[in-house]
């Protein structure tokens, strides 16, 4: 099998419009070393060198609100227009629902054997509503949310306009992060994202304004993403010894987000013309590799438990190996898939 037959499980979009696809391959791969840089970040606490790699995982973890600034650009470009109501939800189910459904009972069995419990089924059940099983799995049940409310945002921008549902988003969005940042499923509600959701909506139904108002604002979009990711980084350290209440610092992360996604927008759709086979064949695939990457990376860290490698430089190097390895299987398998589907 060839990388052009892998590529060919791309997303379909538009020559001009060819950057979400990088994007969602760049943001896939963030998210994959949010995670990888877990423990290095947990072990490197202190210093010159731990500061740093915290600084990393920081400036990569707003590739999360950047899925979620794509999903909504690409159902206002018209992934959603194009279907009646009932054909866009019954997509959804078979290719967003029932693969987190298997990704959750199968981290739930994991969850069990390394916890030597048995199964409880009230707890399964918040698992599949939550997404909490895993560290990244509440994602699913926030995309499902802004699923079910597409049809009323969108007729929201219809009647009010962009400007006043923008506002009305970030109002919202700051509420939500003063009020119920203190809950422990607020991660997977909604209202943490809306913004972001908000803004890619805005980006798919008004696509050339978007695009020109990046253009016009490159140094102020620069300079704010400079000035945000700063606060950003020290609220969040500072938040971690109790230096800053949880409120505030996910308030500085609700005014991050935004700007963060779109200064990642700006400086990569200036090399969407470059997108080969490998870039759609990681960004066709980009939501079964979020699924089963963690799986990927608990597998890598019980392989060096079992060979007791100690050292966090040589556990990070040999735990990338593995799960980008493994990773890498996912697109390869999905076009073998497809093939055989055609087949038969």
């Amino acid at each position: 099998m060839s990388i052009g037959e892998i590529g060919q499980n791309r997303i379909e979009v538009s020559p001009r419009k060819a950057e979400i696809t990088l994007l969602n391959a760049v943001f896939c791969i963030a998210i994959i070393f949010v995670h990888l840089l877990s423990e290095p970040v947990s072990e490197l606490s202190r210093g010159v060198l731990g500061g740093a790699v915290f600084a990393v995982q920081r400036i990569l973890i707003c590739a999360l609100y950047g899925f979620i600034f794509l999903s909504a650009e690409k159902l206002a470009l018209g992934a959603y227009k194009r279907k009646s109501v009932r054909e866009f939800f019954r997509g959804r189910v078979i290719k967003i629902i029932l693969p987190y459904l298997v990704a959750v009972l199968v981290y739930y069995a994991v969850y069990l054997k390394i916890q030597a419990q048995p199964p409880r089924l009230g707890e399964l059940a918040v698992f599949m509503l939550t997404g909490n099983v895993a560290a990244h799995l509440y994602f699913v049940p926030v995309i499902v949310q802004f699923y079910i409310l597409t049809p009323l945002i969108d007729k929201i921008f219809e009647k009010f306009g962009a400007v006043c549902v923008i506002i009305s988003a970030l109002i919202l969005n700051l509420i939500g992060a003063v009020f119920l940042s203190g809950l422990n499923f607020y991660s997977s509600l909604f209202i943490k994202y809306l913004l972001c959701y908000i803004l890619g909506y805005y980006a798919g139904r008004s696509y050339d304004k978007f695009i020109d108002f990046i253009k016009r604002h490159k140094g102020a979009l620069c300079a704010a993403y400079l000035l945000a990711l700063c606060a950003e980084v020290w609220s969040a350290h500072a938040a971690q010894s109790g230096g800053v209440p949880l409120s505030i610092q996910q308030t500085i992360t609700t005014l991050y987000m935004p700007i963060a996604v779109t200064f990642w927008y700006m400086i990569f759709m200036r090399f969407a013309d470059r997108c080969g086979a490998i870039t759609n064949a990681v960004s066709g695939s980009s939501y079964h590799i979020y699924l089963w990457h963690i799986l990927f990376i608990t597998f890598s860290n019980f392989l060096l438990d079992k060979i007791a490698l100690g050292g966090i430089g040589a556990r990070f190097v040999i735990r990338c190996a593995v799960t980008l390895l493994l990773c890498a299987c996912i697109p390869a398998a999905l076009s073998l898939g497809a093939r055989l589907k055609r087949k038969v």
